[in-house]
């Protein structure tokens, strides 16, 4: 399984750089001349990137195929024997369907999904497990949840932290993976990939032409430039657990405390860069992409003022002074604004947008939904959720390592709050309490190359 991760895991990368390199082609391609420099740079670097990972991937698939020449045959659920009942796993997210469906019949009665998830004890007993604690603490969205400023290692005895993870087995991997929104940065595809702390010439003011008549002087212009600076920025969090539930849990807590904080500071990087209240702070973060963009105020819910207040945004970003060719723009909205907009009629009881209808246009099910013929994204993370955003892609830079960092210490020492001190006192010793310290970082930064390149209009009357 370790190997099949990793491979899963470079095959994500290698896909990365090959969309880097890609995106650098066509840049030089549309404006009709050479790589640059850095681009050439960054071309070499993708390309050498993806040399290293093609001969990683031979070793780990052919160490793949020995391991499973060796692998014996898994014993038969029919067997009397309780630990082969709790391993039968007909589906994946069985456990996670059947609560679900426990809370659905018993109507949110959580004594009654007790006794439901009783036929199912002897193949998914984890559903038991969860419902019982959450008759105990009396919902199935306990707050004790959520962080706290003084934060505790989970433990195997702890009821609320970490101890349901002995009895959640791999449902517990599914709430995680099934329950994680899905992420806007991980769907754009056009903006600009550079490197961290470099300056990049922005041009400011263009050069002025006029009529000139026989045997008068041609005028002589200027041109105005300044630049932009894309330093780096850390994203990072520390999970405390002790060995004995990093040895005893079934599946690793290790392993899922690690997947769901990997999750959680892609989540965190989404909300940040899309939630207009985040200013930048020098040395610690970026503003968020959408803080300062210019607002056009929604103008009705009628089928007339939505395609005015649509077209007044294409035009505003098109026309001057701003001047920003749409090259790879994108519509980003929440999912109740793109449903709303899906199921528009007219008075003649058509869709007013039927390529938002049906996930895509008229006839091709399932492919992305368009709006006046720009892809559209949804995202439950924006803030505010009433503002439909129209993006440039090709003028959003974002200098990223492309991946999180993940690291395990038994012997570090650290402070165990949410709000640490600098230098952070007092400290705990992990190895001294058995404790196990995990650890993720992402380097990541963005900025708009240009303001205009996107534009936000507000107050959408979606319901």
């Amino acid at each position: 399984m370790q190997m099949r991760k990793q491979i899963d895991a470079l095959t994500k990368k290698r896909n990365t750089h090959l969309d880097a390199m890609s995106a650098l082609a066509d840049l030089a391609a549309n404006e009709n001349r050479v790589f640059t420099e850095d681009e050439t740079k960054a071309w070499d670097k993708d390309q050498n990137e993806v040399k290293d990972i093609d001969a990683q991937l031979v070793r780990l698939e052919e160490g793949e195929k020995m391991a499973a020449r060796t692998a014996r045959p898994a014993p038969s659920p029919l067997q009397d024997n309780a630990t082969n009942v709790r391993e039968f796993k007909p589906f994946k997210g069985q456990a996670f369907t059947r609560f679900v469906g426990a809370l659905a019949l018993s109507k949110g009665n959580l004594l009654q999904a007790v006794e439901i998830a009783k036929r199912w004890d002897n193949e998914t007993p984890e559903v038991g497990s969860v419902l019982r604690h959450a008759v105990m603490v009396g919902n199935t969205n306990d707050d004790s949840w959520a962080r706290k400023a003084a934060v505790s290692p989970g433990t195997t005895q702890n009821p609320t932290w970490a101890g349901p993870l002995i009895n959640y087995q791999i449902m517990t991997s599914e709430f995680i993976e099934l329950l994680r929104p899905e992420t806007i940065y991980g769907r754009l595809t056009g903006f600009r990939r550079v490197p961290f702390n470099i300056k990049i010439p922005r041009q400011t003011a263009g050069s002025t032409a006029n009529w000139v008549g026989e045997g008068l002087s041609k005028p002589v212009s200027s041109l105005a430039f300044d630049n932009v600076v894309l330093p780096w920025a850390k994203i990072a969090v520390i999970i405390v657990i002790t060995q004995e539930l990093a040895r005893f849990s079934d599946p690793s807590a290790e392993m899922l405390v690690r997947d769901d904080m990997i999750a959680s500071i892609a989540q965190f990087m989404d909300e940040q860069m899309w939630n207009s209240t985040v200013t930048p702070t020098a040395g610690i973060r970026p503003g968020a992409i959408t803080n300062g963009a210019h607002a056009i105020p929604s103008s009705g819910s009628t089928i007339a003022a939505i395609t005015l207040d649509l077209t007044t945004a294409m035009l505003w970003m098109t026309q001057p002074p701003n001047n920003i060719p749409l090259q790879r723009p994108v519509w980003v909205m929440s999912a109740a604004n793109a449903m709303f907009l899906a199921t528009l009629r007219t008075a003649q009881d058509v869709f007013a947008f039927p390529s938002m209808s049906m996930g895509g246009a008229v006839g091709t099910l399932g492919s992305a939904p368009m709006l006046f013929g720009i892809p559209v994204i949804t995202s439950a993370n924006l803030t505010p959720a009433n503002s439909i955003y129209l993006l440039e892609q090709s003028q959003l830079m974002v200098a990223d390592d492309g991946e999180t960092t993940v690291d395990t210490s038994a012997e570090a020492s650290v402070q165990m709050d949410s709000a640490p001190a600098t230098p952070p006192t007092p400290l705990v010793s992990f190895w001294q309490q058995n404790l196990l310290g995990i650890k993720a970082e992402r380097y990541i930064y963005w900025m708009m190359r240009r303001a205009a390149a996107i534009v936000a209009i507000t107050g959408f009357p979606a319901p």
